[in-house]
């Protein structure tokens, strides 16, 4: 399980399982996913 986490509008969210799936809307978090291993998990990313 991970979390609880809180957004910044004060929702919590747990998830009962990790990720399979990552967006990623920001080329530097993008770069820091591959350098962590997790580059088979990105199935979406913005080239802006």
């Amino acid at each position: 399980m991970i979390g609880p986490l809180t957004d910044a509008s004060g929702v919590v969210f747990t998830a009962q399982t990790a990720p399979r799936r990552i967006v990623s809307l920001i080329p530097s978090v993008t770069e820091t996913l591959f350098s962590l291993g997790l580059g088979e998990a990105i199935v979406g990313i913005t080239t802006f």
